[in-house]
């Protein structure tokens, strides 16, 4: 046998050399005089810039301080100016919000290289024991063929083990202290760890210059066509000044944690400057509206690009693009957009087939139509009963691709004011977006588009995509939306029909937004066939150059659909996702210690916002009970983490103990609540809730201990006293003797009786022979008559 050794060849580069590798490999030609090839690396012309991206400026807004930023801001004066010049009111408003920030908040989110962090459980007396077990290796080591070497290994040996025991101890101690940090923060760092472990490391934004540039061009398209001006209206027309309602409604709705924009001032201190300065954002906010004229510096928007999950990252399609802008420009655009709203909802306004970006309206208004009309195809006697099919289209690039001469002409359309149509006019022009490479700050123009992350940008394109919405399409057809997403719904007697009626109602939308510089990414379409027939069938269609055949089960807004409507798909995948999240928030609720129960029980309806999605549309097609069963036993695992209860608890003594009705009372509960969204039912509706939930727990025959304890469910929901915990579990269910339960599977042949079993079965007597000696009473009272119930 001829043995062969492998010899490994190895090239090394610096850290600053290293992104400028494009290729490497070896050369054969080349003579080493050694056994080893020569490697030659390629190397790119192009130098990463390793310094700062820019100047931009950041402030950390847990060091703002209040008094010091309102001292700052209360004497300042912004000056009148005349309608071209208003920028500079802008301008000045801005400039003593940022000296305030500076007096009275350090800098922070710098990109200066910081000292690497120890590990959370990193001590003092670890390091100890760490130098002590490299020295005792050390020794080890070089005592090898020595007498003292079996002495000296015995002494590594117990120096590591003392040092694994510390870091354990270490680990336990600090995690013991992180769970409990639960009750100071609930959404704060604990839950953030455990959830972010779900979504994987955050991947890093590019910055390689090329990839940058193509995707900024891909997904921000550039039109050549000039931005058209409106009609200019009627002289001398009035413009309603902004109201201090409106200025504090508009600033009320900006979040804390949100990202600042290009100019860096945190939400928390621009809300503080509203307050200390109304009349000076009012002064700024009216003449801009009355001089039509949405400032430059508010126009400038910093890039974001977000990788999808699951995409390759040198795909442009594989990002999603979000634009940060200034919060002081978001908040005249609220104004502008809470003053479009009053012509949008008007009745000529925009069509109640889209449900998306609409006050009052949710994805499950989308859904329920398509159901409902599914419902009523399919449905009926059996001569009568025809085909529906539902089909999903995808829009390429949509938000990034609208057209603002077709978002003007549909302004128009609905007869908005001319001020608002100046303004918006203006809204549109010399918009600019800066994004960041390893070559520095860059900037492009945008002509066209509403991006993500605008406040206006949602009802531009509602009002723009409305001519979709309202095609004159074939009888038995029609169109559901929501947002940019399409649904055609067509019904007729036979597969051929609903083929026929599809493909020209498909045809037509694709012309139609062909019309308004929009395409569909036709792969991406989806179809579902719903018929009662006892034989599953399918369909194909034609869209584009692709055809597309039916699935048994498709996703739309979030819920899976399947061709017989019982939502069983749905409450599977609702599932599989509700136990990773409940295995991942159990490791910050452990059964003995952590949080409090009332702490546990929020995030217990983080579960149940992911299990209940969606429940009046499937609460009505759970009679397969397969589905049901298994988000239940997911919602009971949730609850046991609640009471800190161990698996073996009875299904109703837990959902009593953790003060949670069962998830089929709340699917009904949610329910119901849907068909009554206009009006103010909430308490209403959670007493019905009580009331069969109390029905159940009376009439089970499961957790009778606890049923004596706790007769009445709403008094031990509503009481303001008291927490759950570990051994309060055990008592209320009767399981304190946990031995004695276990021997029951023959987990333990004989149970020594404990000190916690003693006190139970004492507490068990007392409660028996006090029932015992009431009956016995109540039957020696003259004139009564013998009661034949029991307890």
């Amino acid at each position: 046998m001829r043995l062969r050794w492998a010899r490994s060849s190895m090239a090394f580069a610096s850290y600053s050399l290293t992104p400028r590798v494009a290729g490497w490999g070896g050369e054969r030609r080349v003579v080493t005089n050694s056994d080893h090839r020569a490697i030659t690396s390629n190397l790119s012309d192009h130098r990463p810039h390793r310094g700062s991206a820019g100047p931009r400026r950041r402030w950390s807004a847990r060091t703002l301080d209040e008094e010091v930023f309102s001292e700052r801001l209360s004497g300042t004066r912004i000056p009148y100016a005349m309608p071209e010049r208003l920028e500079d009111m802008a301008g000045a408003l801005i400039t003593a919000i940022t000296e305030a920030c500076g007096a009275s908040m350090s800098s922070g989110g710098g990109r200066c290289h910081r000292r690497r962090e120890p590990v959370y459980w990193w001590t003092d007396e670890i390091a100890a024991l760490r130098r002590q077990c490299l020295r005792a290796r050390r020794l080890a080591q070089r005592a090898r063929g020595r007498p003292v070497e079996d002495a000296w290994r015995v002494d590594f040996a117990v120096a590591r083990g003392r040092l694994r025991a510390a870091i354990e101890e270490s680990k336990r101690r600090c995690w013991s202290a992180f769970c409990d940090e639960v009750d100071r923060d609930v959404w704060g760092r604990p839950y953030a760890t455990v959830m972010s472990r779900l979504r994987g490391p955050m991947a890093t934004p590019p910055r390689e210059p090329s990839l940058v540039r193509w995707t900024v061009a891909t997904l921000f398209p550039t039109v050549t066509e000039g931005l058209i001006r409106p009609p200019a209206g009627p002289a001398g027309a009035e413009v309603p000044d902004v109201s201090l309602e409106e200025l504090r409604g508009a600033a009320a709705r900006i979040r804390d944690g949100a990202a600042p924009g290009p100019d860096g001032v945190p939400n928390r201190a621009l809300k503080l400057a509203v307050a200390v300065l109304p009349d000076a954002f009012l002064q700024v906010y009216s003449a801009c509206l009355s001089g039509g004229v949405f400032p430059s510096p508010w126009k400038r928007q910093r890039l974001v690009l977000l990788l999808k999950p699951g995409k390759p990252p040198d795909a442009p399609s594989s990002y999603r693009p979000l634009c940060m802008l200034d919060t002081a420009g978001k908040i005249l655009e609220r104004i502008i957009c809470g003053r479009l709203e009053v012509y949008t909802e008007a009745p000529a306004g925009l069509s109640d087939c889209q449900h998306g970006f609409r006050r009052g309206r949710s994805t499950i208004d989308a859904i329920e139509s398509v159901t409902t009309a599914a419902r009523e195809a399919v449905g009926g006697a059996i001569g009568s009963r025809k085909y529906c099919a539902v089909v999903t289209l995808d829009v390429r690039n949509a938000f990034n691709s609208a057209r603002w001469n077709n978002i003007l002409a549909a302004l128009e359309r609905i007869r908005t004011p001319e001020y608002l149509l100046k303004i918006i006019y203006s809204y549109f022009q010399a918009k600019v977006l800066e994004y960041h490479t390893d070559d520095g700050p860059e900037s492009c123009s945008i002509t066209a588009g509403v991006q993500q992350g605008s406040v206006l940008g949602p009802i531009l394109w509602n009002v723009m995509y409305d001519s979709i919405l309202r095609l004159k399409l074939e009888e038995g057809v029609r169109i559901v939306g929501f947002a940019d997403d399409i649904a055609v719904v067509a019904e007729a007697g036979t597969t051929y029909e609903v083929e026929d009626i599809l493909n020209r109602a498909i045809a037509r939308v694709r012309d139609a937004l062909w019309g308004l510089g929009l395409e569909t990414a036709d792969h991406k379409t989806e179809v579902l066939l719903l018929s009662k027939k006892r034989r599953l069938e399918t369909i194909t269609i034609e869209v584009g150059d692709c055809f597309i055949a039916s699935s048994p089960c498709i996703r739309y807004l979030g819920l899976q659909l399947d061709a017989r409507l019982t939502f069983n798909d749905h409450l599977r995948a609702a599932s599989e996702k509700a136990s990773r999240v409940v295995g991942a928030l159990s490791q910050i609720m452990p059964t003995i210690g952590g949080p409090r129960s009332s702490r546990r029980r929020l995030y217990a309806n983080v579960i149940d916002s992911i299990l209940l999605y969606g429940a009046p549309i499937w609460s009505c097609g759970t009679r397969t009970r397969a589905g049901m069963r298994r988000a239940e036993a997911i919602h009971r695992r949730a609850c046991l983490r609640v009471i800190s209860g161990r698996p073996h608890l009875s299904y109703d003594a837990t959902y009593v103990l953790a003060s949670i009705p069962p998830l089929a009372l709340l699917a009904d509960e949610r329910s119901r609540l849907y068909r009554r969204r206009h009006e103010d039912a909430r308490a209403e509706e959670r007493q019905e809730t009580l009331r069969r939930w109390q029905s159940r727990w009376d009439r089970s025959s499961k957790g009778r201990w606890t049923h004596r304890l706790i007769p009445n469910v709403r008094s031990w929901i509503e009481r303001r006293h008291g927490e759950v915990d570990y051994h309060l579990t055990q008592l209320l269910t009767g399981h304190g003797y946990f031995k004695h339960h276990s021997q029951r599977y023959d987990v333990r042949s004989v149970p020594t009786r404990s000190k916690t079993q003693s006190t139970f079965s004492s507490i068990a007597s007392d409660l028996r022979r006090e029932e015992k000696s009431s009956i016995t009473s109540f039957k020696k009272l003259p004139g009564q008559k013998r009661s034949s119930s029991s307890c």
